[in-house]
């Protein structure tokens, strides 16, 4: 589960810090308005990916853990949600 949770983490943070590499060398090149509007594209996709991890958490312990998958099924049923009695 830890590992899981340590390699999404760095898998969707590694291509943000890749990005600011990149961003440090070329901060003195001139750059065209293409090349400028396709790194703030990149850079916006970076920044929403390195938020990901903090979202997957949960979702990694609902694969990994069987109690947590059936207390979320159990929660989530019709019957519960709308009180239904058999």
């Amino acid at each position: 589960m830890l590992l899981m949770t340590i390699g999404i983490y760095a898998s969707f943070s590694f291509a943000y810090a890749i990005f600011l590499i990149y961003q440090q060398i070329t901060q003195y090149c001139i750059k065209s308005a293409e090349q400028t509007q396709i790194e703030t594209v990149v850079r916006n996709l970076c920044l929403f990916s390195s938020g990901i991890p903090f979202c997957t958490s949960g979702y990694a312990n609902l694969v990994v853990s069987k109690t947590l998958r059936r207390e979320a099924k159990k929660s989530l049923s019709w019957k519960r949600m709308f009180s239904i009695d058999r």
